[in-house]
């Protein structure tokens, strides 16, 4: 008789705190995203982005931050009015979570 064994990877979870969705965030102004992270991914860097509502990756707000389940972020002047997304990913894997919801950016 022939033997096996059946492993299974264990995927961490990042769930997004804040801003989740429905908010509004005013430009030039510092806002604190939060996450959750368990215990897989704790250790893991952290990378964030900003997201159109289309879908696309307008800003890398960072890269490679230690995962602290926060990040204190200054909303750019420069980006425009509009509705808009966050993900937060680790880089270890595909681990990520994106906005519940969209949430707003104003002058």
């Amino acid at each position: 008789s022939q033997f096996f064994n059946i492993t299974a990877e264990l995927s961490g979870l990042i769930r997004i705190m804040s801003p989740n969705g429905s908010e509004i965030l005013y430009t030039d102004k510092e806002y604190r995203i939060s996450w959750f992270a368990d215990q897989r991914v704790l250790f893991d860097n952290i990378d964030i982005s900003l997201k159109s509502a289309d879908g696309k990756i307008v800003r890398k707000i960072t890269q490679n931050v230690p995962n602290t389940q926060y990040y204190n972020w200054i909303v750019s002047k420069d980006i425009p009015e509009g509705l808009y997304s966050l993900e937060v990913s680790a880089r270890r894997g595909s681990i990520v979570d994106q906005s519940d919801f969209y949430f707003s950016i104003k002058k």
